[in-house]
């Protein structure tokens, strides 16, 4: 799903589309093997998700 897809919306600040599109850049980059940078648990939208 590309990041202009009519499913993430505006992707307005503080919105549902904005944690819609951090999952998916999460998820995304989880697949290609990237991990969080050093001192960090995971990515932003893992925070919300536990």
């Amino acid at each position: 799903m590309p990041l202009s897809s009519d499913v993430l919306a505006g992707r307005g600040s503080a919105t549902r589309d904005e944690e819609l599109t951090a999952t998916y850049v999460a998820s995304e980059s989880v697949s290609y093997g990237l991990k969080p940078a050093p001192g960090m648990t995971g990515y932003p939208a893992s925070r919300s998700s536990g």
